[in-house]
């Protein structure tokens, strides 16, 4: 059974993988594809970190026992997670509301990643050990899986790009794969695709955009729409 932290990385891994190939998109065509992959993406990630993983960590007593430069008080202890979440927030939204012909395009998306990229080398390097530290087999799996219920937020062109079971995660949107390649597309997708077709419920959010500026509440209501078990 997965660990959180291990689902956690793959997914930063396969987000720089996307946008890599944002930035060696050959056309505007191929580049707003990417757009799309990249900002749903985070867009997810950042979620999946407001809903589950500050959370748990602000649980943790060594995690606020460590603190430094943050403040000491317990209850002010995620503030400037909440502000660093804020500003990229705003910065992404920004990013999906320009065209990829727009003089800025790149610039705003090297900023973004620069920013989120130093954010996740911190995570990697420190909070998620703590996390991982204080948590046993069965709590980190079950948070594994809180995580994994977060692709129904997102379309399931892009959906397909973000998970570790997919033989072409780290190719093309799945609306770009060839038709053989839908064969290779295990379980874990056709079952997402099935759930959604039976519930007959729209996507919660229908752009990236909506998703970053809906507020946690509303997040959480979405997802207690979708099966609990997997």
């Amino acid at each position: 059974m997965a660990r959180f932290s291990d689902l956690f990385i793959t997914n930063h891994h396969k987000l720089e993988d996307s946008y890599n190939r944002l930035l060696t998109s050959k056309n505007s065509d191929e580049r707003g594809r990417r757009q799309n992959e990249f900002v749903w993406g985070m867009a997810r990630l950042l979620i999946a970190e407001e809903l589950i993983y500050y959370p748990t960590l602000e649980k943790i007593d060594s995690f606020n026992a460590g603190l430094t430069t943050r403040s000491q008080d317990k209850g002010q202890s995620m503030i400037p997670y909440i502000l660093y979440q804020q500003q990229v927030k705003s910065l992404l939204i920004s990013f999906h509301d320009i065209p990829p012909t727009h003089p800025d395009f790149e610039s705003l998306a090297r900023k973004i990643w620069n920013m989120y990229s130093a954010h996740l080398e911190e995570q990697e390097s420190g909070d998620l050990r703590i996390l991982e530290q204080n948590l046993s087999q069965e709590e980190s799996a079950n948070l594994a899986k809180a995580f994994e219920r977060t692709r129904y937020l997102i379309p399931m062109t892009y959906c397909c790009c973000y998970c570790p079971s997919c033989a072409h995660s780290t190719d093309q949107p799945l609306d770009q794969h060839p038709q053989e390649a839908h064969q290779h597309h295990d379980q874990h997708h056709h079952q997402l695709q099935k759930e959604q077709q039976q519930q007959q419920r729209p996507l919660a959010f229908d752009t990236a955009s909506s998703l970053l500026r809906a507020p946690v509440s509303k997040i959480r209501d979405a997802l207690r729409q979708f099966p609990q078990e997997e």
